[in-house]
C-alpha cells in the first residue's frame, strides 16, 4: 500500500534474555618494527586490558619482531577490538622509549577447542548420527535440506587493509519442545531463514545440519562482529520465519554434553525420550590431547613457552614446587640412563 511504512518486530531474543556458556579465544600476532623491548610491560597490559573485557592469557616473542599472545573475550566482544585494544594500551606504555613502536599489519584467528575439519564433518553426518533418534522427521526429503556450500573453505584466512584473520564459529541453536519442527516445511522455513541472514550479513555459511530439533551452523564471519550478535542474528531469523514467537532453547548443559559427543569424549544411549550420557574415553586421554592441541596451535609444538607461562603466572604451594622438582629430577635422571 502506498505510503505505508513496514515496522520490523522487536526481536525476541536479545544480549538480556539469553546467556552464554562458552569460553572465545584468539591468537593475535602483533609486529614491531624492530626488535622488540623484551616482555616487562606484560604484566601492566593485562591489567589494563583485562578492566576492557580482553584477557590476555599468555604472551610470547615468537621472533624478535613478532609477539603473540592468546586472548579470551566475552561473547558481546568483536574481535575487532582485540588489536585496537593490546596494540594501543602497549603503544601507551612503551612511548617513551619506543613512540612509533609498530608496524600497521596484525595476524588474528579464533581458536577452537576441536579441529575445524571435525566439526565439518560432524555436521556433514546429521541425520547419520541421529537416524535412531525418534525426533527425526521420517521424509526422505529432509536430507535434500541440508547446507553444503563447498565453495566456502573456511581454512583460508581472510584479507583486510591492515589483517589476516581467520574468525570461524560452531553454532548449535535447539529447538523447544513445544514447537518442534514436526514437517518437513518448517524446516524448509528454517533454511530460508539461515541462508536470508548468512547472505544479510555477508556470513560464509560452509554447512548447516538441519533436524526437527536442533540446527548446526558452520561459518565464518567478519571482524566487526561479535560472536553473540552473530548467534542472535540466527535466532531471531529463525524465530521471525516460525511465526514470530519464541522456538529456540539456550540450553547450555545439553549444548555442552553435544559438543562433548561430537568430540568423541561421551557415548550416548536412548532410554525412553531421554538420552544418557556416559564417557568414552578416559580422563589422561582427554588431557593429553587437549594439551597437546593448545601446544600446537597456540605455541608452533613448542612447549617451553607454555611452561614458563604456568611457572611465572601460577601460584604454587611448597608441595606442588617439590612435586614438579621431584618430575625434572626423574626426567633427568631418565634421559641419562
Amino acid at each position: 500500500m502506498r505510503g505505508s511504512i513496514f515496522l520490523m518486530p522487536n526481536p525476541i531474543y536479545t544480549s538480556e534474555n539469553v546467556r552464554v556458556a562458552f569460553q572465545l579465544n584468539w591468537g593475535y600476532s602483533l609486529f614491531w618494527h624492530d626488535a622488540g623491548p623484551g616482555d616487562l610491560w606484560f604484566p601492566k597490559l593485562r591489567e589494563l586490558c583485562e578492566a576492557a573485557g580482553l584477557r590476555i592469557l599468555s604472551h610470547q616473542l615468537k621472533t624478535p619482531t613478532c609477539s603473540q599472545f592468546c586472548v579470551s573475550t566475552r561473547p558481546d566482544v568483536s574481535p575487532d577490538k582485540i588489536p585496537k585494544g593490546i596494540k594501543g594500551r602497549l603503544q601507551t606504555l612503551v612511548r617513551e622509549t619506543r613512540p612509533n613502536a609498530f608496524q600497521r599489519n596484525y595476524d588474528l584467528h579464533s581458536i577452537g577447542s576441536t579441529q575445524r575439519e571435525k566439526v565439518e564433518h560432524y555436521v556433514a553426518g546429521q541425520l547419520t548420527h541421529h537416524a535412531e533418534d525418534d525426533v527425526v522427521i521420517n521424509d526422505s526429503s529432509v536430507a535434500d535440506l541440508q547446507i553444503t556450500n563447498p565453495e566456502v573453505d573456511l581454512s583460508r584466512f581472510r584479507l583486510t587493509s591492515h589483517a589476516r584473520y581467520r574468525f570461524n564459529l560452531h553454532i548449535v541453536l535447539r529447538f523447544s519442545q513445544a514447537v518442534l519442527l514436526r514437517d518437513a516445511n518448517s524446516l524448509v522455513a528454517v533454511r530460508k531463514a539461515i541462508r536470508s541472514t548468512a547472505r544479510k550479513h555477508q556470513h560464509l555459511l560452509s554447512r548447516a545440519g538441519l533436524l526437527q530439533d536442533h540446527v548446526h551452523l558452520v561459518l565464518g564471519v567478519s571482524l566487526a562482529s561479535s560472536p553473540l550478535n552473530v548467534a542472535l542474528s540466527y535466532m531471531n531469523n529463525i524465530a521471525w520465519m516460525l511465526g514470530q514467537k519464541p522456538v529456540l532453547n539456550f540450553t547450555t548443559v545439553q549444548t555442552y554434553l553435544k559438543r562433548l559427543e561430537a568430540k568423541g569424549y561421551l557415548k550416548v544411549r536412548l532410554e525412553s525420550r531421554s538420552r544418557i550420557y556416559s564417557p568414552r574415553v578416559k580422563p589422561r586421554t582427554v588431557i593429553r590431547e587437549t594439551v597437546d592441541d593448545l601446544v600446537e596451535r597456540l605455541f608452533a609444538g613448542e612447549a617451553m613457552p607454555l611452561m614458563r607461562h604456568l611457572v611465572e603466572e601460577k601460584e604454587f604451594s611448597a608441595d606442588e614446587i617439590d612435586q614438579l622438582r621431584s618430575l625434572l629430577n626423574r626426567l633427568d635422571g631418565e634421559r641419562n640412563e
